[in-house]
């Protein structure tokens, strides 16, 4: 296999590699054509799970350069007798009428793989005025401008000069893949709290849509107001320009608007859940990329939809139970499909930690009265009701993984049959990240730690 490989690669640095991309057509099957799957040139056949890639060449009835129709005879080898492998590289010499020779190379593969990079609570840097020293000081851990540097890291991540992040021990894992950043996640805490326009987190991020590499952030708690600010005497959803409500759309604007930019309603499946009614929604969502289902929590999938004051009056809070509803009606439509999820809150805060504090964070920050109960009944009442119900509906879907943040520590704990890894928080000196390698038929395969603080 290896000598195979090497005599293709030699075949592309040998004869004039052109951009036209080669595709075949099959009698029986229509397979979904990818051309940028691996950054190699390679044009990628992908056929449903379970089909027999050893049986299709014989079953090739034509072929096309741009969608230009050629003779299969002018390729060399003949591609209806060539032996194919799952996700191997082939390479086809096609001698055009004026006989220049050019080099094309094509996969076939029941899957493709991706990469993902999953990155947190970064708490973008903004300036507040000090009202006892009377100056402007950082608010945060993160400046943007480091941000920028970091994000400039992972755009280079898999291209010359830039880190190399490579996965051992994979059998059809195609020769020579670089890990790149396909698609990028923020978990949360996004920039100071209830900052007022996001203008810094994006001014951190920018690098990413300047290269067309989609970016999808969720709320965390320092994003979306709590009950109450710090002793439970001031309540913090509030009306006006200034309030909690305003920060709140703010912070659900922002997170709409990277999903708005970096998916497709249609190709990407897109769904807002809503509970029905015409109270302020956390606006968790649904979406699916390189064939995974992508199930996103704006910091947990129990905040509590809510009415927003008016004047001096106070917010009142309802109980998200008809939001887990709706939710596990999706999930059962969707159930066969691999699957990634992501929230702020982990499950718990550290694996065997006899000083867990995540019951506090599983019960909307409470500490003594510093909360308000929903205005209806909940049947999720307690921390324990709500991650156990979480976790039987995760389990529901197909290899499902959960990615978390808030903690600011590494964790990978298991709650009750769900794989939970948390990422460390970002801050001047360090970018912590995961880079999750993924297969469009078997969601995660693999999961690295690696800091974009350095190359």
């Amino acid at each position: 296999m290896k000598k195979h490989l090497s005599i293709a690669l030699l075949l592309c640095a040998l004869i004039t590699t052109a951009q036209a991309q080669l595709c075949f057509t099959f009698s029986g099957s229509t397979p979904t054509i990818n051309q940028t799957a691996y950054g190699d040139g390679s044009v990628v056949h992908q056929f449903s799970a379970g089909t027999n890639l050893a049986s299709l060449p014989a079953t090739i009835t034509g072929a096309t350069l741009d969608g230009e129709t050629i003779n299969l005879s002018s390729l060399s080898p003949d591609p209806k007798t060539c032996v194919v492998r799952e996700n191997e590289l082939n390479v086809y010499v096609h001698t055009a009428a004026d006989g220049t020779k050019t080099a094309h190379a094509v996969r076939y593969a029941t899957g493709v793989f991706f990469t993902a990079v999953v990155v947190g609570d970064p708490h973008i840097i903004v300036e507040r005025k000090n009202n006892n020293t009377n100056q402007m000081e950082p608010s945060g851990a993160t400046d943007h401008a480091k941000m920028q540097h970091f994000v400039a890291n992972m755009v280079r991540m898999g291209k010359e000069g830039g880190k190399a992040v490579t996965f051992d021990g994979i059998e059809d894992l195609p020769a020579g893949f670089k890990a790149k950043a396909d698609i990028v996640f923020c978990v949360g805490d996004l920039d100071a709290d209830s900052e007022p326009t996001g203008d810094n987190f994006k001014a951190g991020f920018k690098g990413l849509a300047d290269n067309n590499i989609p970016f999808i952030v969720i709320a965390g708690n320092h994003d979306l107001v709590p009950d109450y600010w710090g002793s439970g005497t001031e309540k913090a959803l509030t009306a006006g320009t200034t309030g909690g409500g305003a920060c709140n759309t703010v912070t659900l604007n922002l997170v709409a608007s990277y999903r708005n930019a970096s998916l497709n309603a249609t190709t990407n499946d897109i769904t807002v859940f809503d509970d029905g009614n015409k109270h302020t929604q956390a606006q968790h969502f649904a979406f699916r990329f390189g064939g995974v289902r992508f199930y996103m929590a704006n910091n947990y999938w129990f905040q509590k939809p809510y009415d927003a004051p008016l004047l001096l009056g106070s917010a009142t809070y309802y109980a998200p139970d008809k939001t887990i509803e709706v939710l596990e009606a999706y999930v059962e439509t969707h159930k066969d499909e691999p699957s990634v999820w992501m929230s702020h809150y982990p499950f718990q805060s550290q694996a065997n930690n006899t000083n867990d504090r995540s019951d506090r964070w599983w019960s909307d920050m409470n500490e003594g009265d510093n909360y308000i109960a929903p205005s209806d009944n909940t049947i999720y009442a307690t921390p324990a009701s709500k991650r156990d119900k979480l976790a039987s509906i995760i389990t529901q879907t197909k290899n499902a993984v959960h990615f978390s943040g808030h903690s600011h520590r590494w964790d990978d704990i298991t709650y009750k049959g769900v794989r939970d890894l948390s990422v460390k928080n970002t801050t001047n000196g360090e970018c912590p990240a995961y880079v999750v390698l993924l297969h469009s038929e078997r969601g995660m395969v693999a999961v690295k730690q690696v800091d974009f603080a350095t190359n």
